[in-house]
């Protein structure tokens, strides 16, 4: 991005879900567990930034009492939103924003049923006041 960078703030999005499982889970084996985050908007108001996204999770688990089958992967998306203070902002700038997961915790529960994990997204803004354009 070509410009001026007017402001930078960053900020943490907490994100607790359940996932069913289906086939459950052998309890017995660790799930592979992969974690991304994307930023899908970003609008300027004033004095913050609107920021929306979404976690993907990617479990990838042996199935329990399944013959002839490995593993079983299930992929979730969770959506978040987060409203980040950004001293200064004016609606008529541009921003850019950045989603990282910080930290989870995953846990399989109800006999391999449920895959329950709580994340950190850490969500890193910027705002430029103006292009750089002539």
């Amino acid at each position: 991005m070509n410009g001026t960078i007017a402001a930078t703030a960053s900020e943490e999005v907490s994100i607790t879900h359940d996932v069913v499982l289906c086939p459950r889970a052998d309890v017995e084996q660790v799930p592979e567990v992969t974690a991304s985050a994307f930023i899908e908007e970003c609008q300027v108001c004033a004095d913050k930034v609107l920021v929306t996204g979404f976690m993907q999770k990617t479990i990838t688990y042996a199935p329990l009492d399944v013959p002839d089958c490995d593993s079983v992967t299930n992929i979730k998306t969770v959506p978040f939103a987060i409203c980040i203070p950004v001293k200064g902002a004016v609606p008529d700038e541009i921003c850019e924003a950045l989603a990282s997961v910080e930290c989870q915790i995953d846990e399989l529960r109800l006999g391999g049923r449920v895959f329950h994990f709580d994340a950190c997204v850490r969500v890193d803004v910027a705002v430029f006041d103006d292009l750089g354009c002539p």
